[in-house]
Formats: C-alpha cells, sequence, structure tokens
C-alpha cells in the first residue's frame, strides 16, 4: 500500500513538473501567447459572423448567433487542440523519457490537463464577454453541458493517444491527421445546426460522433434548441470503445514507440 502511494506521489509530482513545461512551452516563447488561446476561436466566430449574420436567425430563429457559435466552436478548438498536442507529444518530449520515472503517458496527462484549463477559461470569457454585449447567454442545463464537455474531453483524449501512437510509429500519419483535421470542421455541425443539412446529407454526417456532441451540447446551453440527431449513448460508445483502444494500443505498443525515435 506505501509502494502505491509512495508511486502515485511521484507520478503527480512529475505531471506537474511536465505541466509546468508545457506552459513555459506553450506561451513562454511569445509576449501575446496566451490572448493567442481566445483569439484563435474569437477570429473564427468573427469570420462566420461576417459570412452568415444576415442569414442566421432563419437558421436558428430565437437564438443569438454569436452564443450559438461560441457553445460549439470553443469545445471543437479544445477537441482539435488536445489531438494535436497529443500527437506529437512523444516526438517533442524524447529528451524527458531518459528519466525512468517519465512515461508518455505523463506527457499525455500534462498536455491534456493544460489544455483543458485553457478551454475551461476560452469559455467562461467568450459566454462572459457575449452576457456583457447584450446576448442571452442563460444555461438551460448547466450539469448536462458540463457532462457532455467532460464526455468530450475524455474522448479527446482517447483519440488523441490512438493518433500519437499510430503517428509516431508511421510519421506519414500525422500529415495524413493534419490534413483530416480541416475538413472535420465543416463536417461536424460546428458552426450550424445538424437540422439545415438535407436529410439526404445529415444521415451521412450523423456517422461523426462530433456531430452529436455539438448538437447535445446546444441542447444543453439552449432551452428552444432541440435536437433529432444528437444521441448520448452514440458518444458515450465512441468515447468507451476509443479509451480502450487507445489504452491496449498505448500499453501494447509503448515501448516500442520510444524505441523509434
Amino acid at each position: 500500500m506505501t509502494s502505491i502511494y509512495a508511486s502515485l506521489k511521484t507520478q503527480r509530482i512529475v505531471i506537474f513538473a511536465l505541466f509546468l513545461s508545457e506552459i513555459k512551452t506553450r506561451f513562454g516563447k511569445y509576449r501575446l501567447g496566451y490572448i493567442w488561446a481566445v483569439f484563435e476561436p474569437l477570429a473564427h466566430i468573427a469570420f462566420i459572423l461576417m459570412i452568415f449574420g444576415i442569414r442566421s436567425e432563419r437558421m436558428i430563429p430565437g437564438i443569438d448567433f454569436p452564443v450559438f457559435l461560441i457553445v460549439g466552436i470553443v469545445p471543437f478548438f479544445m477537441f482539435k487542440n488536445i489531438l494535436i498536442r497529443l500527437m506529437n507529444a512523444i516526438d517533442e518530449n524524447r529528451k524527458v523519457f531518459k528519466y525512468k520515472q517519465v512515461t508518455p503517458m505523463d506527457v499525455f496527462m500534462a498536455r491534456l490537463t493544460l489544455e483543458g484549463f485553457i478551454y475551461f477559461f476560452v469559455y467562461i470569457l467568450l459566454i462572459a464577454a457575449a452576457n456583457m454585449a447584450g446576448y442571452n447567454t442563460k444555461i438551460n442545463d448547466p450539469l448536462g453541458l458540463c457532462a457532455i464537455l467532460a464526455i468530450l474531453y475524455v474522448f479527446s483524449f482517447s483519440l488523441g493517444v490512438i493518433v500519437c501512437i499510430i503517428g509516431t510509429l508511421y510519421k506519414e500519419a500525422k500529415n495524413f491527421f493534419r490534413i483530416l483535421i480541416f475538413p472535420l470542421f465543416f463536417f461536424s455541425a460546428v458552426f450550424y445546426p445538424i437540422s439545415i443539412v438535407s436529410p439526404t446529407y445529415r444521415q451521412w454526417l450523423a456517422w461523426n460522433p462530433i456531430v452529436h456532441f455539438m448538437e447535445l451540447l446546444r441542447t444543453s446551453f439552449f432551452d428552444s434548441f432541440n435536437t433529432k440527431t444528437g444521441d448520448i449513448v452514440y458518444i458515450i460508445s465512441w468515447t468507451v470503445l476509443t479509451l480502450i483502444l487507445g489504452l491496449s494500443i498505448y500499453r501494447l505498443k509503448r515501448t516500442k514507440v520510444l524505441a523509434s525515435g
């Protein structure tokens, strides 16, 4: 029992040290590094508002379009950045693995924690800004919203581990994953409700679990938003399966991954 406690304490210290290192690496090189975390989703929101602002009332009647965008875009950027940060976690931290106490999972957890903190505060900041601007930001189901965000967080981690292991063993795969993320933004109902899509295409888009996350987030946030597509069982199933697969691949391939560098 004492040995387990000592091991967990060591791991906690290692993850915290890596977390501080990640902060320095992520933001230390640029004076405006922290601002970029807010600016990136904000720039996308502003750009989409410029394009769809006039038509937004027809797309989602009764819902303020800027708030609608915040609810979807910030979680998507969290998902995207966790995926990318975890994908590069091993290759960018090979020097620390010479210490026996440090494992790839410690690096994963440090990066996951940092991204979680960043987008938690970005979410609150942008919603608060929208409220100050006079938009309706009352959350219909706060617990439901937190639950969906938590599931998305775990799903992002699970998928990130899988992508990291594959991308580290097969370098060309990283380019494929980077290319895939760009169209995913357009095919995941991030800045539009899935209900406006033709039923023919909607049934294909519904295979994408991110679509379900977006629809369920908005159902939890807005009392007037209802979805026939968002399925919580579907996203939980995806999350559990990817988590099992990710941890299994990590357990089987971690030695080979570390040796591949």
